[in-house]
């Protein structure tokens, strides 16, 4: 399968872990990109989760291919078992639970490779379920349960989707008992269950959960931004209307909405929305209601800055500040509405004869042969929406291009949908005699099925062979044969491996790459600023910065080497790229591409003997950037100055031996002699978890310009350990294996009581 965000270092980073879980280590730091960050803060994977244990046992594109079609399944069948602890007849459960299952919200998770936001999507009825067992039976046991599947949730899952997961546990929990029979004494003792639950999750939750409280501060993402930041990527209202059609607002080239992009689907279906209109009519007030009232707020939250509320919310709720994207969380929306399209199935078996069908059918034949004729004029509505929330002449252009892409494929849609009406009209007044009545609602999922398979699962999933996407290059060849600790360097977009990690695949590392939260501090250095993204300003107009990053190579496609023959359009490129590589040894000249060393790389370790002290972090920040004294100067913030710095003189320290003893990743040991005292600094991204012992004594680390890692070294010969990790990462791994003891005991001893 070939995701984008997977193939955007995903399958690099799983097969990477997977390697080294093989050799039974497990790495709290990540090295290969953008001078490492850490691993357990980035909700690395499915590491503590059942399904992760298969990464052991099998290739990591076929466990991370299996695992869609494990927890596809898994949210089918706990949907199914919800709706039957609702009393929604087995059938019904079924149909809803297919409905959930192959709806856009799950199945389009392919396209980017977001197994996580899948995994959330997924584990979210077995949580609804074993809520509503506890209280139903009033057993603590079923409260744990639910809290194993939420920590499931966090572990495996998208930790926004986990965060507005609660949106609904809580308000469903507190809706149980107040809308049961229950006394006083019962309300408490189930919701004191409940907090053993909710604590379950907690502790299973613990491995990130823990390291992510003491290294918020550090990522780019834990910051933040702005009202702005967090309403961006939207839904867009009027693309609501893709809950129906497949071909509204568009998707890849022909989306048209506000977003930059899109890259999945919020489908549902026709005959869901018939069902879930017709819920409103259901006996079971008091559920429906609830779970109307949720599609209504989830629905508008997803809306973000085009509705109301959303501002309301994002001052109101914790945590909301830091997200962006409110359409996140649609799949909470989905499932709502799905919950209701299983009342309306049974109110439609229950009360809809013969005529009462033919009359609903009938009205939705109607309404889309009108909105067939009335193309033309929805068109030119359509078109001028685009006008209004377009930002600049390029953007309309290629919006009202897609639009003009869509419309075609909408038609299409339409005629689709007309054509389904048809059918079901026919096996429902043709076979009716024959087929039980309640069978021949099994005609919806399979119509869900065939949409699903037909129209959304072949334009979200693309696959490649995983051999084509390991396969080595020129630039990979001449490498992979170098010796020594160093980093590669290239311009965003110059280099065709530059955002894959197929680099790491083969032990090379470099400054860029596909983070999806790096450290902050190193954004800011390369000119990022509170962008995410691999965007190097200062790398690119200061190149000596490279020599602190350990970068002794620089990739760069093929490029003439004098300007004489030049094209003028391309002459002013040319010249910054000879004046970037000049004094650099031309060491490869492929048929693709150049790689040129840097000599002057200061390399993993290298030491300083005089100190500039920055009053604050933005002045180390420009100091380090600007000014180039970083040759001959440590620049150390105010705030990290020890009594030892305060007194530490000038010096100019040499290392006379260095030698890299062992390696792993947040793990160097090194043996180093030095004719002086002096400031040895680790070119690895600086965090508070790193540890350094000299000589088996602890010591103090600290930021050296601005983003390194440094500490002081006596004179004379020294055996010093790097080690990342901190009580709060190994607290965190042991509370969560804590967590899964507690939790198989309780099982056992269940299971044995039964």
């Amino acid at each position: 399968m070939a995701g984008s965000d997977y193939l955007l270092g995903g399958y690099a980073s799983r097969e990477w872990l997977s390697l080294w879980l093989k050799k039974f280590y497990f790495p709290l730091w990540y090295p290969d990109e953008r001078l490492g960050y850490p691993l357990l803060e980035e909700f690395w994977m499915d590491i503590f989760t059942p399904t992760g244990l298969l990464r052991l046992l099998l290739p990591t594109h076929i466990h991370f291919n299996l695992s869609f079609f494990i927890y596809t399944l898994l949210a089918g069948f706990g949907t199914y078992l919800f709706l039957r602890e609702l009393k929604i007849k087995p059938i019904f459960a079924f149909i809803a639970g297919v409905f959930y299952s192959f709806s856009g919200a799950l199945i389009t998770n392919t396209s980017a490779g977001h197994l996580n936001r899948l995994v959330s999507s997924s584990l979210l009825p077995y949580v609804l379920f074993f809520l509503l067992l506890g209280v139903n039976k009033k057993k603590f046991f079923f409260f744990i349960l639910a809290g194993f599947f939420s920590g499931w949730q966090f572990l495996g899952g998208h930790f926004q989707f986990n965060y507005f997961s609660f949106f609904i546990y809580i308000p469903f929990f507190f809706f149980l008992l107040f809308s049961n029979p229950l006394s006083v004494k019962e309300k408490i003792k189930l919701t004191i269950y409940a907090a053993f639950g909710l604590f379950l999750t907690l502790m299973l939750f613990s491995v990130y959960f823990l390291p992510l409280f003491k290294s918020l501060k550090f990522v780019a993402r834990g910051i933040e931004r702005g009202y702005e930041y967090s309403a961006s990527w939207p839904l867009f209202p009027l693309e609501s209307l893709d809950m129906i059609f497949i071909n509204f607002s568009g998707f890849f080239d022909t989306y048209w909405g506000p977003n930059l992009f899109r890259l999945n689907h919020y489908y549902i279906g026709f005959f869901p929305f018939v069902f879930f209109i017709l819920s409103l009519f259901s006996k079971n007030k008091k559920t429906v209601l609830f779970f109307f009232i949720l599609f209504l707020i989830t629905l508008t939250f997803a809306w973000g800055k085009y509705f109301l509320t959303h501002k309301i919310f994002y001052n109101v709720l914790p945590g909301i500040s830091k997200f962006r994207g409110p359409s996140n969380i649609f799949f909470l929306c989905t499932f709502s509405f799905v919950t209701l399209s299983a009342f309306g199935l049974t109110y439609f078996f229950e009360n809809f004869d013969d005529k009462k069908i033919k009359i609903t059918l009938f009205t939705f034949l109607t309404l889309f042969i009108l909105l067939l004729l009335l193309l033309s004029p929805v068109k030119d509505f359509l078109r001028d929406v685009v006008r209004k929330i377009s930002e600049n002449p390029k953007e309309l252009n290629e919006k009202l291009f897609a639009l003009d892409k869509v419309i075609p494929l909408f038609r299409n849609n339409l005629i689709f949908l007309i054509f389904e009406i048809i059918i079901v009209y026919f096996i429902f007044f043709l076979f009716k005699v024959k087929i039980e009545k309640e069978f021949l609602f099994l005609l919806f999922p399979i119509i869900t099925i065939f949409e699903a398979l037909i129209f959304l699962r072949p334009k979200f999933l693309k696959s490649m062979d995983i051999k084509d996407y390991l396969k080595s290059d020129e630039v990979i060849d001449f490498l992979k044969k170098r010796e020594g600790e160093f980093r590669v360097f290239y311009f965003p977009n110059f280099y065709e491996h530059d955002n894959d990690g197929i680099l790491s695949i083969y032990g090379i590392e470099d400054v860029g790459g596909y983070v999806a939260s790096p450290i902050q501090r190193y954004q800011d250095f390369i000119g990022s600023g509170q962008s995410v993204m691999f965007n190097p300003q200062n790398l690119i107009k200061n190149r000596n910065l490279l020599n602190l990053l350990n970068v002794k190579y620089l990739i760069f496609p093929t490029f003439p080497m004098d300007t004489l023959k030049v094209k003028d359009n391309v002459k002013k490129i040319v010249k910054f790229l000879l004046e970037y590589t000049r004094n650099m040894d031309l060491v490869l000249k492929g048929d693709r591409y150049y790689i040129f060393e840097n000599k002057n790389d200061f390399g993993r370790f290298f030491v300083r003997g005089k100190i500039y002290v920055a009053e604050t972090d933005n002045e180390a920040l420009t100091f380090t950037v600007k000014e180039s004294i970083f040759d001959t100067f440590a620049i150390v913030e105010k705030k990290f100055l020890n009594d030892e710095l305060k007194n530490f003189g000038s010096a100019s320290p040499q290392i006379e031996e260095l030698k890299i003893i062992e390696k792993k990743p947040g793990y160097y040991k090194i043996k180093i002699r030095l004719n002086q005292k002096g400031i040895l600094v680790f070119s690895m991204n600086y965090h508070n978890a790193w540890n350094v012992f000299v000589d088996g004594k602890q010591g103090t680390v600290f930021p050296v310009n601005y983003t390194l890692t440094g500490t002081i070294v006596p004179e004379g010969e020294h055996e010093i350990i790097f080690r990342f990790g901190s009580p709060f990462h190994y607290g965190g791994i042991f509370i969560t294996l804590l967590g899964y003891f507690i939790f198989l005991c309780l099982l056992a001893l269940f299971v044995f009581k039964r």
